[in-house]
């Protein structure tokens, strides 16, 4: 069944997860390994990630127990190659993906969506970004070599939503 936010609701549901963030201690600039099943917390984490300056870093979750090992040598990489933070999953991934955190150098922590949302929030106001400022990391699907990051700026993307709101 989807899940319905009212902009108002989504607007409250990503800033309370942004705070939730940076109560954590991550800091504007830092990168977020995103696995994440469920749409509903792929989307507030990714907008909470930008509402607090933090860089997404989305990644698929696994799509079967059969190449496990695959998608974790895969996942791997890309948390390497994003110099990743933390990592961000839900509570049903968290088991598959403990087996990566301690080989990623630059990793924090894995937290899982459920323990976020039970932490307090920051006070205070949160930071603001400018256009040129790393929006996201997104990698391609490595189906012919190693998956390569694209670097998405703030102003990249609005100029997109902007041609296919306006153009689209």
């Amino acid at each position: 069944k989807p899940t319905f936010f009212s902009f108002a609701a989504l607007n409250e549901a990503t800033e309370r997860r942004a705070r939730k963030l940076v109560a954590f201690g991550l800091r504007p600039g830092d990168r977020v390994g995103m696995v994440l099943a469920q749409p509903q917390d792929f989307v507030v984490s990714f907008l909470s990630c930008l509402y607090a300056g933090l860089v997404p870093v989305p990644m698929y979750p696994p799509l079967s127990f059969g190449k496990l090992d695959a998608w974790a040598d895969g996942a791997l990489g890309i948390l390497q190659n994003a110099e990743a933070s933390l990592l961000l999953t839900d509570a049903q991934l968290q088991s598959v993906l403990w087996q990566v955190v301690p080989k990623v150098k630059s990793l924090k922590d894995l937290l899982t969506v459920e323990k976020l949302d039970q932490l307090p929030e920051s006070e205070g106001p949160l930071p603001t970004v400018a256009p040129d400022d790393l929006c996201f990391l997104q990698y391609t699907s490595g189906s012919t070599s190693a998956p390569k990051g694209v670097m998405v700026t703030h102003g990249n993307l609005v100029a997109n939503a902007w041609a296919i709101s306006a153009e689209g």
